[in-house]
């Protein structure tokens, strides 16, 4: 999984990469046509982690719920993200995956709940294991969205 966990954090960086020279209220416009904003996008990244890793497994997430709640699936932004919380959505971004990797190591996702991806409807996510190959993928899926996002707000 260290593979998996550098693919991770690799997206990470160019997700925070993307960013740079964005002003605060550039990350929070919506584009016409879209009904999120990279702000959301760059939460959402770090509550399906969460919710993926260790609600399914039936352990205590790392972040507080009402972050969770803000950025899972289903939610769209609902008001301003300032600067504050975009510096700590930029640490969490990080920070979960080092506590993602140590939690690894102490073997705490033992016990996984398989789901049925509400995505991909077909794809039944069985262990840790499974969630772990398909972070990439959503992560990867969402830098996709901020790149556009991007290409429409500099426009």
């Amino acid at each position: 999984m260290k593979k998996t966990i550098e693919i991770i954090k690799a997206s990470r960086r160019k997700l925070v990469y993307l960013t740079q020279g964005l002003s605060i209220e550039a990350l929070n416009r919506i584009p016409d046509g879209f009904n999120n904003n990279i702000m959301w996008n760059i939460g959402h990244v770090i509550a399906s982690q969460q919710i993926l890793c260790y609600r399914y497994s039936n352990n205590q997430p790392v972040i507080e719920a009402e972050i969770i709640d803000k950025y899972k699936n289903g939610t769209k932004p609902v008001k301003f993200v300032n600067s504050a919380e975009f510096e700590w959505l930029k640490v969490h971004l990080f920070s979960t995956i080092d506590q993602l990797e140590e939690d690894i190591e102490r073997n705490i996702f033992e016990n996984y709940n398989a789901y049925n991806s509400g995505s991909y409807p077909e794809l039944r996510i069985e262990t840790f294991r499974d969630v772990m190959n398909y972070i990439p993928q959503h992560e990867g899926l969402h830098l996709g969205y901020c790149t556009a996002l991007k290409k429409l707000i500099n426009r």
